[in-house]
Order: structure tokens, then sequence, then C-alpha cells
């Protein structure tokens, strides 16, 4: 578990758990890690979830972690959840980043049609024919 460790600081999962009881209450989540309370146990737990969340940015990590603020779930979620919901944000974001970088190489689009436009050309024929229909004045 050292490897995670870095002098002193906690680890990734000991943040991510941290964080977790912040938002559903100590209760939950010790009903969830009931069988960590040996410490070999705990230590295996930490281990695997540091190892499952190391890939990811803290970050992504923190912002998913804020997104459980509002969510709708009574209960923490699972390693997988977790992972799943990282992994959904990444994916999330990378499209978002694409999407803007596509935007950004369109031109930009030009307020006003040239005179000799065929598009100009039809407007100006359907507009004198709604205003010959309706009689009105131009």
């Amino acid at each position: 578990m050292s490897q995670y460790v870095r002098s002193g600081q906690r680890s990734v999962a000991e943040q991510v758990l941290a964080r977790l009881t912040a938002i559903y209450g100590s209760q939950k989540m010790a009903s969830m890690w009931v069988q960590t309370e040996k410490p070999e146990a705990r230590a295996e737990c930490l281990a695997t979830w540091n190892e499952a969340l190391a890939p990811y940015p803290q970050e992504t990590l923190r912002k998913v972690l804020d997104g459980y603020l509002t969510a709708d779930s009574p209960w923490p979620p699972t390693l997988q959840e977790l992972t799943k919901a990282v992994r959904t944000e990444i994916a999330t974001s990378r499209r978002l980043a694409s999407n803007v970088a596509t935007l950004a190489r369109l031109p930009a689009p030009s307020d006003v049609a040239p005179a000799d436009s065929p598009a100009r050309a039809m407007f100006r024929t359907e507009l004198g024919r709604f205003l010959a229909k309706h009689r009105v004045c131009a």
C-alpha cells in the first residue's frame, strides 16, 4: 500500500472514501465496509481501490465525487459503479472537447447573403407573392 502514499499523504482510495463518507455518512459507509474491520482486510480493500483508481486523473475523480452530492442514490457507489462513472465522465469530456474543436474549425457564419445569391432572389420572389396576396403595401 505504501506505493500509493507519498510523504505522509492519504492515498487516493482514502481520499475518495473520506469524501464518500462526508457525502453519505459514516453509518452507510460502515455498513458497506463491515468486513474490513480487520487491519489486513482494510489494507487489501484500500489497495484494490487504489489500484482501480490509479489510472484516472484526480480532477476527474473530484468532479465525479462532487456529482454524488446531488445524486438520487441513497447509497454510496461501489468501486465498479465509481469507476464506470469516471470512465463515462472522461468519455463525455473527450466528446465535448472534440465537438468544440470541430466548431472552432468551421468558418464563421455570414450575417448577410450576397446580393446575387439564389437564396436572396427566392426570398424576394416569395416576399413579393406574400405582399401581393395579402395586399400589404410595400
